[in-house]
C-alpha cells in the first residue's frame, strides 16, 4: 500500500472477522443480486473506451433510507464512521480485464458540504484504488479507505483475479 495524502486514511481489519467473512459470503453468493451500469463515472466524466465503461452495481442507501433488503448486512460499516447521513452507500463489481487501467479519475459527487468517502474492500483482489498525486491503496479484504469527497480517485480493472468488488459510501 502506497499513501501519500495524508487526507487519506486506511484501517485494516476494519469489522470484526465474523462481520467482513459474511459480508463476503453474502456478497459473493451467486444470489446477490447484481445490476448492469453501462457507465462507471456517469456522464460528467470521460469514459475510458478500453475498459468497457461498465460494471455491475448493487444499491444499497440513498439519504439514509435503505434501497434493498440486504442493508442491514450493512450496518456494521455505517456504525463504524457514525455518520450525520448516509448520501449514498452502493456496491461495484468490476471484471476481470487482460490489461490494468484506470477506469477515470472522478469525484463520487460534486463537493458542496465537505462529504465523505468511504471504500470498502469485501474481497482481495488485484485491483487498487489510485489517486491523481499517484498514489493507491491495494483491495485488500476487510479494507477501509477514507478521504473528502473533493479527493479524484478511480478504480483499476482486476487482471489476475475474477473481478473487483468494493463497497462505496458517501456519507456526512
Amino acid at each position: 500500500m502506497i499513501c501519500m495524502k495524508s487526507s487519506i486514511k486506511v484501517i485494516d481489519n476494519a469489522l470484526s472477522c465474523e462481520e467482513a467473512d459474511r459480508l463476503e459470503s453474502v456478497i459473493c453468493s451467486q444470489k446477490f443480486p447484481w445490476y448492469f451500469s453501462d457507465k462507471i463515472n456517469g456522464d460528467d466524466y470521460p469514459s475510458n473506451k478500453e475498459t468497457g465503461d461498465f460494471q455491475f452495481t448493487h444499491p444499497i442507501f440513498s439519504y439514509d433510507s435503505p434501497l434493498t433488503d440486504l442493508a442491514p448486512l450493512f450496518m456494521p460499516l455505517v456504525h463504524m464512521l457514525h455518520p450525520i447521513q448516509v448520501i449514498r452507500m452502493k456496491a461495484n463489481l468490476n471484471t476481470q480485464h487482460p490489461r490494468k487501467l484506470v477506469y477515470g479519475f472522478h469525484r463520487d459527487l460534486p463537493v458542496e458540504h465537505n462529504e465523505k468517502i468511504a471504500i470498502f474492500y469485501p474481497t482481495t483482489a488485484d485491483g487498487p484504488t489510485v489517486f491523481e498525486d499517484g498514489s493507491s491503496v491495494e483491495a485488500v479484504k476487510n479494507r477501509l479507505v477514507l478521504f473528502p469527497s473533493s479527493v479524484l480517485h478511480s478504480g483499476t480493472t482486476p487482471v489476475t483475479t475474477k473481478c473487483r468488488i468494493v463497497v462505496n459510501m458517501i456519507y456526512q
